[in-house]
C-alpha cells in the first residue's frame, strides 16, 4: 500500500457551506401573498392592474367583478404564451380615469375566487409592442462556401 493512503486528510482544502450575503427574513411570504411587493405610486390612468390572482381566475370572473362599475371597457388576463396558464395578474380598462378611480377605491380589500388581490393604477396605459419574431440585425454567419468550388 502507498504510504499516503493512511495519512489524515487536510481539512483546510474543504470549503465552508455557502452563506448568502443577504440577510434572511424571519417572516416568509408566500408567492400568492398580495402584499409581497410594495405598491408603486403610479399616475392615475384609465387602466387598473390586478395582482395576486388565483391561478384558476379567468376573464369571465374578472369581468363579473369589474363590469358593475361605470365605464368598464375590457379585461386582459396575462397568460404564459407556451403553457396558456394564468400569470396571476390582469389589466382592467375603463373609459375614463375617473371611472377607474372609482373602481379602484371600491376594490380595496377585494377578494376574487377566495384570494385577496391588490388593485392599483397600471404603470403603462397600453400593451407593449410585439416583436417581429425574427432578428433584424446583421447576420452573424458568413455565407457557406461550397466544398466543391475550387476558388
Amino acid at each position: 500500500m502507498p504510504p499516503d493512503r493512511h495519512r489524515p486528510r487536510d481539512t483546510s482544502l474543504h470549503r465552508a457551506p455557502f452563506q448568502s450575503p443577504w440577510p434572511v427574513s424571519s417572516t416568509t411570504t408566500t408567492p400568492s401573498s398580495p402584499r409581497q411587493h410594495a405598491p408603486v405610486n403610479a399616475q392615475p390612468s384609465p387602466v387598473l392592474a390586478v395582482f395576486g390572482l388565483s391561478p384558476w381566475t379567468d376573464e369571465v370572473s374578472l369581468r363579473r367583478v369589474f363590469s358593475g362599475h361605470a365605464g368598464f371597457h375590457s379585461v386582459h388576463l396575462m397568460r404564459d404564451q407556451y403553457l396558456d396558464k394564468s400569470r396571476r395578474f390582469a389589466f382592467i380598462t375603463f373609459d375614463t380615469t375617473t371611472d377607474a378611480m372609482v373602481a379602484l377605491h371600491a376594490s380595496s380589500d377585494l377578494k376574487i375566487d377566495g384570494v385577496k388581490v391588490r388593485v392599483e393604477f397600471s404603470l403603462t396605459t397600453s400593451p407593449r409592442q410585439r416583436t417581429p419574431g425574427s432578428y433584424a440585425g446583421r447576420p452573424t454567419r458568413r455565407p457557406r462556401r461550397s466544398y466543391l468550388s475550387h476558388d
